[in-house]
């Protein structure tokens, strides 16, 4: 809200001026009126300020904050990535509620798993993050935790965010010659894919040991507890 009084001495006139200014969503709407006496003379005005663009995601328009062509955006897709190969594919559902931030902006996934990101800037690099803990599911985390990117006035890059499924390990490591040496080992929230298992070779120096054989071990898209035993020896 805003007020003013103009007081003209040629001729007498004084002026009375009130505006208010709110925001609705994306729309910044300023209402204006003045009334000038003794000539009872008045004005009244409306001022809508936004911006408007397309969604290169859905294909459908949008309305946007006022001064949106000013710098770039990032339109955002996150969706459950049950194969753990990346892409989204038929049947892979869209994540709703999972938060990305860029600067002090931030925007949630809708329904379709998609988010907007605006008021970026111009040609410096743009950090977007997702907040792993937004996640509807502990099972699941993002692939990645986040993209780089150099924003340009009027332009939307697009961005998928996989979330994959999280898998735990766990075993015993056994002595080849002594099996009073058992021990329990436990490596949490894996993602999905193929992995190797090693010693630490600092460790595995001052213990003087090795793996009998090479350990290798397959993650699916599916959260699961993979059970594996390690069998190490001395190198003595």
């Amino acid at each position: 809200m805003c007020a003013g009084v103009n007081h003209v001495l040629d001729g007498n006139q004084t002026t009375l001026a009130l505006c208010a200014v709110r925001r609705v969503g994306p729309v910044n709407a300023a209402f204006e009126g003045s009334y000038g006496f003794p000539n009872r003379n008045f004005t009244l005005a409306l001022r809508v300020g936004f911006g408007f663009g397309r969604n290169p995601l859905s294909g459908r328009p949008f309305l946007g904050p006022q001064g949106l062509t000013s710098g770039g955006a990032v339109a955002l897709r996150t969706f459950a990535d049950d194969n753990a190969n990346g892409r989204l594919d038929e049947g892979e559902a869209p994540l709703r509620g999972v938060a990305f931030f860029a600067g002090t902006e931030e925007q949630r996934s809708d329904s379709d798993g998609r988010a907007f990101l605006g008021h970026l800037g111009d040609g410096n690099r743009a950090s977007i993050r997702v907040d792993a803990d937004s996640m509807p599911d502990i099972a699941r985390a993002p692939a990645r935790p986040g993209v780089e990117i150099v924003p340009r006035p009027g332009r939307i890059r697009v961005s998928d965010f996989a979330a994959v499924t999280l898998s735990d390990i766990e075993g015993t490591v056994a002595a080849h010659s002594r099996s009073e040496s058992d021990e329990f080992y436990l490596l949490e929230r894996q993602p999905a894919g193929e992995y190797g298992l090693e010693l630490d070779p600092q460790q595995a120096a001052m213990l003087k040991t090795q793996l009998v054989d090479p350990l290798t071990y397959t993650l699916g898209g599916k959260s699961s507890v993979l059970r594996k035993s390690i069998y190490v020896k001395s190198t003595k």
